[in-house]
């Protein structure tokens, strides 16, 4: 017969290894049924046969991600171009100046439409010091962005 001490101790291991199996269960469960990727993410590839070249796969939900893209493009960014109706009916909008209010990136020469605490949204552009920052800029700020005057 086992003493109480001994049965305790044995009791204790057998509850924490059940306990790590649960765990162990659990945590490969719910992993099992989730994707390996989601419609619309893409990831960076190396292209075959170019080992210094990169291109990108997209996912298929269903089966993981596609064979390497390595025709230059980038998703989101180079599309087909336009038709030629559509072209010549539409002309290219002018791109905002520094400081110029904005409501997004590409409204603005700079690429960059930065929200100003008292000044609102403005055309800025990146910098390292107050003289990258042509008037009427004040600066550079603590973040990198010319100021708004």
């Amino acid at each position: 017969m086992l003493a109480p001490r001994a049965i305790a101790s044995r009791a204790r291991r057998v509850v924490a290894a059940a306990a790590i199996a649960l765990t162990a269960i659990a945590g490969s469960a719910c992993f099992e049924n989730d994707p390996v990727c989601y419609a619309g993410d893409y990831r960076a590839c190396t292209c075959p046969g170019a080992p210094a070249a990169t291109g990108y796969q997209a996912c298929v939900a269903t089966d993981g991600y596609s064979a390497c893209v390595c025709d230059g493009t980038t998703p989101g960014v180079d599309g087909s171009a336009p038709d030629a109706d559509s072209a010549a009916d539409a002309a290219p909008a002018a791109k905002k100046a520094l400081l110029e209010a904005c409501t997004q990136n590409e409204e603005c020469e700079t690429g960059l439409c930065f929200s100003f605490n008292q000044k609102g949204q403005r055309c800025s552009k990146a910098c390292t010091s107050s003289s990258d920052c042509p008037p009427p800029s004040t600066g550079c700020n603590l973040q990198g962005i010319c100021k708004a005057p």
